[in-house]
This record gives C-alpha cells, structure tokens and sequence, in this order.
C-alpha cells in the first residue's frame, strides 16, 4: 500500500545560493513512520558492514519535495499545491548515480505474483533486503 502524506506548506530553501529550491513541505504519521523503519533498517546493515555508511544526514528530517530550482519569486504557484494528500509509492536509493527504486508495495497480479516496476527490486525480502543488494551493485561498482 502507498504511504500517504499531506501538503502542509511551501518554503524557499537556501535563497542565497546559485541553485535556490521551491520545496513542498509534506507531512504525516505513515511518513514519519516508514522513514524511521527505513533508518532502523540501514543502521542494522551498517552495523553488520554489509552497506556502506551513509554521510552525515541533515536534522532535523524535513520531508518535502522539491518542485523548482529558482530565484524568481514561485510563491503564487506553489500554494496551489498545498493541502493536497501525496502518495509515495517507492523509495529511491542512488549510490554512485546508479538509481534504484523499491517499491513500497507495488502489489500483486491476479495469480498472486509480486508486480515489479521497471527499474526496481522486487518488494521479496522487504526494504532490508532491497538496501543490502544495492549496496552490493555500488561496491561491486566501486571495485
């Protein structure tokens, strides 16, 4: 099932930069939810050296999506898509550039096979088990 989250705002991150972002911010209990099962899952396998270590996150965790890069004032715009419910489908790692997306339940045919979009891992094993062979394609890359 998707996790659903809720549009609750708009915000202008780093303005003074070259590359300054619109951003959705999004908000939600399955949001937070998911997003500390996924940690908890990444630091067990760092624990057990079978991922790589992540570099230092940002904190606090801001969920948003990111709309524009740009310096003209969007602000018009981008209130129109607040208050909206957004469903997240999948969660996208990226290693080295290599983007892998692993759905969050894509669901399943009519004789009960799991559905596989193109360009992800199958959902067999979990998020877990998804992580740790994307971690062994980067090292296998990085090799």
């Amino acid at each position: 099932m998707p996790v659903v989250g809720r549009s609750f705002g708009v915000a202008h991150w780093n303005p003074l930069s070259d590359d300054p972002a619109w951003v959705l911010n999004v908000g939600g209990e399955e949001l937070e939810a998911v997003h500390g099962m996924v940690w908890n899952d990444i630091h067990e396998l760092q624990g057990d050296v079978r991922i790589p270590m992540t570099p230092e996150q940002h904190a606090p965790w801001v969920p948003h999506i990111c709309l524009a890069y740009s310096r003209e004032d969007l602000l018009t715009q981008m209130e129109k898509r607040v208050g909206h419910d957004i469903e997240f489908d999948r969660l996208r790692v990226v290693f080295s550039g290599d983007i892998t997306d692993i759905p969050l339940d894509a669901g399943t045919t009519a004789a009960g096979t799991p559905i596989v979009l193109p360009g992800t891992l199958p959902p067999s094993g979990g998020v877990e088990a998804a992580l740790e062979e994307v971690a062994r394609r980067a090292v296998r890359q990085g090799s």
